[in-house]
């Protein structure tokens, strides 16, 4: 099932239908493939501009599930649904330009408009340099809480991943004691400074904001979340990053009547410099990133509630009310909604879980514990051997007991969150003591699910869930 294996058959009629049904609505789209989990599979829309194209993707996804319907499936939208396996998330593909048509983050042969792509690079970064805080919170809900981090999944860290080659491009000329690789097809018009590919879409799989080409790719989206804000945030930090370079420039222009190209790069340059710690080729998931990350000043919120406090800060209302998007009390109003969601779909996991629990997992456990029991009384009578049976049922007691206390301690952990008045702490609070003991319940859960008979278990296994496709 690798990328570019035999997509099942019944899959692929699924994505027949869903093409035709794409079609007759007008939302262009491309690419079928097998993803990296057991039944993951692809689909990419044709880029479009941001308004029709958050649009459509919305569309597509209620399409997709009606679809999905139709054919006997059920489309898994959650960043994770399963442990241990790749979750699901979008990319937002995302570039710049104006009204002719020029797209500002794709290098061409011809130096001046190098010039401008080598300013909206720098514009991006000074950008999310400054606001990355503000970028994470777009991104926080409680689906991708527990995505981020892992399996192709980027860090909660926002750094940019330029590539090797454009990387080489902006340390040297920002100074940098690196000899990069020269490519003959782009040339900068600048002495000294290398030529970049056009083609340059290497990519760091770990990287939140990837340099692809032509464009750059937000990948720390969830599935199943509208993209409207975080292409609304890169589209404010581009400004952002814009309106600090304009600055720069008449600064550097002073009374001349031109601004020479020189110039205009050694502002560049200084932007680069500037952003630096912003910018990370490396591995996103090694711990040693996330205290280089820490060591840089940059922010690494690691769940939804301490993502959100950067949609209230002071840089964050002072970035909305320059650009006068939205007042402090509108902020302020979008973040207390999303306490407010993340605590309600954290309380029905919570509830659910407790449910499932008690009334489905531990009396088939219990179940299976009993029959072994007998096993041993009748084995024993039969003159036969029992310490392997016992040995099993020692190992399934033990279960018993872990989901018992897993499922005592989730509620109790349950029952001190709802104790909690303030919605900033309760949110805290689900995020961390009582998130760890669901986890701790659902670890118990899942070693009794390797050990309960098949005919005994009530909940749809592993194996069928991921592997067994119809």
């Amino acid at each position: 099932d690798h990328y570019f294996g035999q997509i099942k058959p019944a899959v692929l009629r699924f994505m027949e239908d869903f093409d035709t049904e794409l079609y007759r609505r007008g939302i262009p789209g491309k690419t079928r493939h097998n993803e990296v989990a057991p039944n993951q599979f692809e689909i990419a829309p044709i880029y479009e501009e941001t308004n029709l194209a958050t649009d459509h993707n919305l569309q597509l996804l209620a399409i997709m599930e009606q679809v999905a319907d139709t054919h006997g499936f059920k489309l898994l939208a959650h960043e994770k649904p399963f442990a241990g396996v790749n979750g699901s998330g979008k990319h937002l593909n995302w570039s710049f330009g104006d009204n002719t048509g020029i797209n500002y983050l794709n290098p061409s042969k011809d130096p001046e408009e190098n010039t401008i792509f080598l300013c909206t690079i720098a514009a991006l970064c000074y950008g999310v340099q400054v606001h990355g805080g503000f970028l994470r919170s777009t991104i926080a809900f409680a689906g991708n809480d527990h995505r981020l981090g892992a399996n192709e999944a980027p860090p909660a860290i926002m750094s940019v991943y330029m590539g090797d080659y454009l990387t080489a491009v902006l340390d040297k000329l920002t100074g940098s004691d690196i000899t990069p690789a020269v490519m003959d097809q782009i040339d900068l018009g600048i002495y000294r400074i290398p030529a970049v590919s056009q083609d340059n879409s290497d990519r760091n799989r770990t990287s939140p904001i990837a340099f692809t080409g032509n464009k750059f790719e937000f990948r720390a989206l969830g599935s199943s979340q509208n993209i409207a804000e975080p292409a609304t945030a890169l589209n404010l930090l581009m400004a952002f990053g814009f309106v600090e370079l304009n600055k720069r420039l008449v600064a550097a222009k002073g009374k001349e009547s031109k601004l020479s190209r020189e110039v205009v790069l050694e502002v560049v340059k200084q932007l680069l410099i500037e952003t630096k710690n912003v910018r990370f080729e490396g591995n996103g998931y090694s711990a040693e990133w996330h205290r280089e990350a820490e060591r840089r000043g940059l922010p690494n919120a690691k769940n939804t509630p301490a993502a959100l406090k950067y949609l209230t800060a002071e840089s964050t209302i002072a970035l909305f009310r320059d650009f006068n998007i939205l007042k402090e009390s509108e902020l302020h109003a979008r973040a207390e909604i999303k306490y407010e969601l993340y605590a309600k779909l954290i309380d029905i996991e919570i509830r659910c879980a407790l449910d499932i629990a008690q009334t489905l997992v531990l009396p088939a456990v219990l179940e299976h514990t009993t029959a072994l029991a007998n096993a041993v009384g009748a084995v024993a009578d039969a003159g036969v051997d029992a310490s392997a049976i016992k040995t099993e049922l020692a190992t399934l007691s033990a279960s018993f007991k872990a989901i018992q206390s897993g499922i005592a301690n989730l509620k109790a952990a349950l029952e001190q969150s709802e104790g909690k008045a303030d919605l900033h702490q309760k949110t805290a609070f689900l995020a961390g003591p009582v998130l760890d003991s669901l986890s701790a319940l659902r670890e118990a859960v899942d070693r009794s699910e390797t050990l309960v008979p098949d005919d005994l278990w009530p909940l749809s296994k592993y194996q069928e869930l991921l592997y067994v496709l119809g």
